[in-house]
């Protein structure tokens, strides 16, 4: 299967197909499931802080990867990253069901406050937004998973990091997400950080984790 797949840059014509997968994906989120998908999709493929990348089968997109490649960038954009609040109200009042969800999630994430995560490592001195690939995001089409597609999206962020001059790929999983958790922690990343919400990823590119970190490569 792999061979018949291939990575591309997203385009504005696969907003609809992109918005398909992030609402199968993300069925608790009030952001994915409201119109708002396709407009913050259309403003994330055309800022230059970061890239989003489908995998196609068969002129099919199966797969989204959003890596960030300007931290500083994309935290400075904050409407492609939060939406507008009176949009979110609005979603709100049209999927009742979800907001219950969610005030349940946050229950627990208070409930969890107190885990920490037994592979918890430090990060070298030095490390931040500077060197490292952010994955803002990962997708997968319903019909598609249970194939090994994850490995081939975290082999594509690797390559892009190493192609880029950084020295690991990280990432933010939901703390209730334990499925995503394990399938993470399967293909080699650790978690380096936690709190009451997520835990915190990542993988150091080629396995080395003694990378001297200079002073030019902080994060100013």
């Amino acid at each position: 299967m792999e061979n018949s797949l291939q990575f591309r840059l997203a385009q504005n014509e696969d907003l609809d197909q992109i918005a398909k997968i992030c609402q199968q994906s993300f069925t608790e989120s009030l952001l994915w499931q409201s119109k708002m998908a396709r407009n913050w999709w259309q403003t994330v493929i055309n800022t230059s802080a970061a890239e989003s990348w489908v995998l196609i089968e068969k002129n099919e997109i199966v797969a989204i990867c959003l890596l960030i490649v300007d931290e500083n960038q994309w935290n400075n954009l904050g409407a492609p990253q939060r939406g507008p609040l009176l949009k979110h109200c609005l979603a709100a009042l049209c999927h009742p069901i979800i907001v219950g969800k969610w005030l349940k999630t946050t229950i627990n994430q208070r409930k969890n406050k107190n885990i920490k995560p037994v592979d918890h490592q430090n990060m070298p001195e030095g490390w931040g937004p500077a060197m490292r690939i952010w994955v803002e995001l990962v997708a997968i089409g319903l019909e598609h998973r249970g194939k090994g597609i994850p490995k081939i999206i975290l082999q594509k962020c690797a390559d892009r990091a190493r192609q880029l001059n950084r020295i690991a790929t990280a990432l933010r999983v939901d703390i209730e997400n334990k499925h995503a958790v394990c399938a993470f922690k399967k293909y080699g990343m650790f978690c380096y950080r936690s709190d009451v919400k997520s835990f915190y990823l990542a993988k150091y590119i080629d396995n080395n984790q003694n990378l001297a970190v200079t002073k030019n490569n902080t994060l100013a």
